[in-house]
């Protein structure tokens, strides 16, 4: 979805729209003036529409600032392995790669793992296994997505999840499927 189009017309304006609607209905009813209506109206109508994008805004930035944050990471570690590959072509399932991080919120941390698919041709359609651990080497988090479809060149995120601990390391695996 289009960023503009989802800050500024998403499905949380249609509660804006209700509250806008009520407010002229109640100037109407209340029998205000045609003056004192419009002016009110296209008021509330402002204020109540400006009220309802601040903390959109400020929620979809920060969503996008993660995954151009991540990806970039997620590029990062990808340029790694093709450097220690030491000039060797990669197999396909050697050009994906997954990333995960965490980001601290207060007092509680949000794990973000990412998955990229650095072929030209290849798609992959499979399973990602991961396992991450927190600072002390501890398992904090494992899971097996299954059904992950990444197309050449596509880079999405897999999943987030919260913890009171920080990741600090991680390892993947991708078993590829053929149907």
């Amino acid at each position: 979805m289009n960023l503009y189009h989802e800050i500024f017309f998403s499905k949380w304006h249609l509660i804006t729209i209700v509250a806008i609607a009520v407010a002229w209905i109640s100037l109407w009813l209340g029998g205000y003036g045609r003056k004192a209506m419009l002016k009110s109206g296209i008021g509330a109508t402002i204020f109540l529409y400006i009220i309802a994008l601040i903390p959109l805004a400020v929620t979809i930035h920060d969503r996008e600032y993660v995954a151009k944050r991540m990806t970039s990471q997620l590029d990062h570690h990808y340029a790694l392995r093709v450097e220690q590959s030491l000039g060797k072509e990669l197999s396909d399932i050697d050009q994906l790669a997954a990333f995960a991080s965490s980001r601290r919120d207060d007092d509680s941390y949000t794990t973000y793992i990412f998955a990229g698919n650095y072929s030209e041709s290849f798609s992959f359609s499979g399973s990602l296994d991961i396992l991450i651990y927190d600072k002390q080497g501890k398992e904090l988090h494992k899971e097996k997505y299954e059904q992950i479809v990444l197309k050449p060149g596509e880079k999405k995120k897999i999943d987030q999840f919260y913890s009171l601990r920080d990741a600090s390391n991680y390892q993947y695996r991708f078993v590829y499927h053929r149907y």
